[in-house]
């Protein structure tokens, strides 16, 4: 089980990154840590212990200017991407990858690329009357509802945008958008 856990983590984070990075100092690698915590090119070289942290924060950052901007491509998504993200999270159906007996496929789920849809994993050693301990593990997906609820503010629908289907509870009637003629046939109570 454990194997598959390992196999839906991200690959390997900035801090790896940068410890097997090849540098002319091990100081450049401590610039480097501060530098991803803050941004900040001087007060990096700084807390690195530089002696002269204006011009070792400069000179650092053009020295590494591609591994740094090859990170920031690596770490951000655009706002296209967390969107199409986000809408991926919202019309996610877990049931494909949760077999008869009720336990979720983590491997199938890597396999997919899905990993990120997993939004926790927790384990639980239970003992039985026997004394025997069987470790029970715990899958939460992301939210949904909140995927859409955040996917409706940066789309702007929260703010009234009538989308085709939606069915609308009017008083005691339904009343779908495709009834409608037009805008004016709404009316409010």
């Amino acid at each position: 089980m454990l194997e598959i856990i390992d196999q839906i983590k991200p690959q390997k984070t900035t801090k790896e990154r940068i410890d097997e990075l090849e540098l002319k100092s091990d100081k450049m690698k401590v610039w480097l840590h501060y530098y991803f915590q803050h941004f900040n090119k001087t007060r990096a070289a700084r807390q690195a212990q530089y002696s002269d942290p204006a011009n070792s924060g400069r000179d650092n950052y053009i020295a590494l200017k591609p591994f740094i901007e090859q990170e920031f491509k690596r770490m951000y998504m655009s706002a296209a991407e967390i969107a199409t993200r986000f809408a991926e999270m919202a019309i996610f159906d877990p049931t494909e990858y949760i077999d008869d007996l009720g336990y979720v496929n983590l491997k199938k789920i890597g396999e997919d690329g899905l990993g990120w849809m997993v939004s926790e994993i927790s384990s639980k050693d239970i003992r039985d009357p026997n004394g025997d301990s069987t470790t029970v593990y715990t899958v939460k997906f992301h939210s949904q509802a909140r995927a859409l609820e955040i996917l409706g503010r940066y789309t702007g629908i929260e703010k009234g945008i009538v989308f085709n289907n939606i069915v609308i509870q009017k008083g005691f009637e339904k009343v779908s958008p495709d009834d409608w003629e037009t805008a004016e046939n709404i009316t409010e109570n």
